[in-house]
C-alpha cells in the first residue's frame, strides 16, 4: 500500500514537471503578456486567439508527454498494473480544468482527453527496466 501510495505520488510530480517544463519552453518562443492571470476569461480568450498554432500544439505535447511520464514511473515503482491511469485522469482532469476556465479552441478541448491518454498508452507500452527498489521487490514490466 506505501508502495503504490508513493508511486502515485512521484507519478504526479514528474507528470506535474513534464507538463510545466514543456510550457516553460513553449512560453519562451511564444510569451504571453505578464498579467494574463489577472485578466477576465473575455481577455484571455483573446490572447488564446492570438496565440500560434505551435503554442497550443506544444500545450497538448506536454499534457501527453507529463501522463506518459508520470504513469511510467508509477509502473516503475508500483509495478504492473493500472495504477498509472490515475495519473492520467488527473492529468486529463488539470486539462479539462484549464480548456473551460480559460477559453481554447475546441480542438484543444479534444485534446485535452486524447493527448494524455495517448501518452498513457505509451507509458503503458514502454518496457520498464528492472530495478532493485529500496523495499526489496523487483519491479517488473
Amino acid at each position: 500500500m506505501v508502495r503504490m501510495v508513493l508511486a502515485l505520488l512521484a507519478g504526479a510530480v514528474l507528470a506535474f514537471a513534464a507538463i510545466v517544463g514543456i510550457e516553460a519552453v513553449s512560453a519562451q518562443f511564444f510569451p504571453i503578456p505578464a498579467n494574463f492571470a489577472s485578466m477576465d476569461s473575455v481577455d484571455q480568450g483573446e490572447v488564446m486567439d492570438e496565440l500560434p498554432f505551435a503554442a497550443k500544439a506544444l500545450v497538448l505535447l506536454g499534457w501527453g508527454l507529463g501522463s506518459a511520464v508520470g504513469a511510467f514511473a508509477v509502473r516503475a515503482i508500483a509495478g504492473p498494473g493500472r495504477l498509472g491511469g490515475v495519473i492520467v485522469a488527473l492529468v486529463i482532469a488539470g486539462g479539462l480544468a484549464t480548456v473551460f476556465t480559460i477559453p481554447h479552441p475546441l480542438w484543444m478541448r479534444f485534446g485535452a482527453v486524447l493527448a494524455p491518454l495517448a501518452g498513457g498508452w505509451i507509458a503503458a507500452r514502454v518496457p520498464v527496466p528492472s530495478l532493485a527498489l529500496p523495499w526489496g521487490r523487483r519491479a517488473a514490466g
